[in-house]
């Protein structure tokens, strides 16, 4: 379930970042102030095509995330090569048992804003997850192509 929260704020931040570029469009056109500058315009126009592909990978290995995880991640455990018992334990540590754990030590210290940082940790947990995983796909496509 977090995983697909930690999807759902990957995907407004994409969505954020290609809107920003779209309405860069007008600024940089000069179509705000009577300053036309063509390198500018240009700029944001070349990158379009860089920051639309980007944000959609971006987006579709979120997807792919979550559906592996929602699944008991068999595409992770068939990109690293490790037991199931292993992948499961690691799944486990970063899921539950540090964001259990930061919710005891909070708890415990007294902490008037426990659920703040107990949740902030959970989704860097998560987050961090994902870029292992991102940069495991990114690994075993590298070692496909280049084993053609």
């Amino acid at each position: 379930l977090v995983a697909t929260l930690m999807a759902g704020f990957l995907f407004v931040f994409c969505f954020q970042i290609i809107l920003f570029l779209f309405l860069n469009l007008p600024v940089s056109g000069g179509a705000t102030s009577f300053d036309f500058d063509f390198s500018q315009l240009l700029g944001t126009i070349l990158s379009l095509p860089l920051f639309l592909h980007a944000m959609g990978s971006l987006m579709a290995l979120g997807t792919a995330f979550v559906t592996d995880t929602w699944n008991g991640h068999p595409l992770f455990r068939a990109m690293m090569d490790l037991p199931l018992v292993i992948v499961e334990w690691i799944c486990f540590i970063v899921f539950v048992g540090i964001p259990a754990l930061t919710i005891f030590i909070t708890l415990i210290s007294g902490k008037e804003n426990w659920w703040e940082t107990t949740a902030a940790t959970w989704m860097v947990c998560v987050f961090l997850f994902f870029v292992v995983f991102c940069l495991a796909v990114i690994y075993r496509e590298l070692v496909i192509c280049f084993d053609l």
